[in-house]
């Protein structure tokens, strides 16, 4: 695939478009994009050139190795999958390190994007964050942040073509799954707002299919677990984007560099015990970890924003 970097006309982020479709969605407000320079291919050309970059996906020796071990993660072995992507790893030439990491990103995105298309295939349930941790060492690098933006990405498309309200609940935990696995690697209130953003655009266009009435009758849901994920995500947007609108931009840079250069083990710790009670038979179990963690982010905790000696 071809892509082409643009600004949003609406909300001026920076995105990425394929070039072949000629047009995309912003993952951070959902504005349709269609750059007068890309012109929408032929549908058979199109055609032509997705068989052709199939035949690409599957050229590889390694990828079939690599296809195993993630259904091996898929099935809920997270260890054998992080031990079969190690034996590709491990016996691949130094040169080759790059392209099949090229193969796992790949195969990880389909994992956790299948998962909302294929009824057939069970939701993501997390994990893929322990797996590029158990490769970490080999291939230099843990979880990407490209790699969450391709999810997003995805999700975002699905998010626009939704009108099945069991695809829309799936959508909606492969979300909070996506906010569980990375959270830990946020270490800033700019890197939240950036994150929850397109995830919040991805669930608020979700829950109007999932649970149609969802705005009038909120009550009515709590005891359905996806609704619990999606009544999380949005009070973990209003929480970093409302704190942050009219910030000025040296108060979010003064807040950014305090919060970096501190301690982020109680921090984390907060959330991660949130994201634990948010299935909690008390509703409103999380509030107590989650407004520590965000009291942190927006430098309000002196003690936590201070390194430890």
């Amino acid at each position: 695939m071809t892509f082409y970097k643009t600004d949003c006309p609406e909300c001026c982020e920076k995105i990425i478009l394929d070039v072949i479709n000629g047009f995309g969605y912003c993952m951070y407000c959902g504005a349709k994009v269609e750059p007068e320079e890309l012109v929408p291919l032929p549908n058979s050309l199109r055609e032509t050139i997705f068989l052709e970059l199939n035949k690409d996906d599957v050229a590889e020796p390694w990828d079939v190795k690599v296809s195993e071990s993630i259904d091996l993660a898929q099935s809920g072995d997270i260890d054998g999958c992080i031990a079969g992507l190690r034996s590709v790893l491990e016996n691949a030439e130094n040169k080759q390190t790059d392209d099949i990491l090229d193969s796992i990103d790949k195969a990880i995105v389909n994992w956790i994007i299948s998962g909302i298309t294929d009824r057939n295939l069970p939701m993501y349930e997390g994990g893929a964050h322990d797996v590029y941790e158990g490769i970490k060492d080999l291939v230099g690098e843990g979880m990407d942040y490209a790699i969450v933006n391709v999810c997003r990405m995805h999700m975002s498309m699905i998010s626009n073509n939704l009108n099945d309200p069991e695809m829309a609940k799936r959508l909606i935990k492969t979300t909070f799954m996506v906010l569980k696995d990375y959270i830990n690697d946020i270490h800033n209130l700019e890197e939240l707002v950036d994150f929850i953003t397109g995830l919040n655009y991805i669930t608020h266009n979700a829950i109007n299919i999932a649970y149609p009435n969802a705005n009038e009758n909120k009550n009515e849901y709590m005891d359905e677990p996806t609704f619990r994920y999606y009544n999380f995500l949005l009070h973990l947007a209003f929480m970093a984007i409302n704190e942050t609108k009219g910030m000025k931009r040296k108060d979010l840079v003064k807040i950014n560099r305090s919060v970096s250069a501190g301690d982020m083990s109680e921090a984390l710790k907060d959330i991660n015990s949130a994201i634990d009670l948010v299935l909690d038979k008390d509703p409103d179990a999380y509030f107590e970890p989650f407004k520590k963690y965000m009291d942190h982010m927006l430098g309000k905790n002196s003690k936590n924003t201070k390194k430890k000696n």
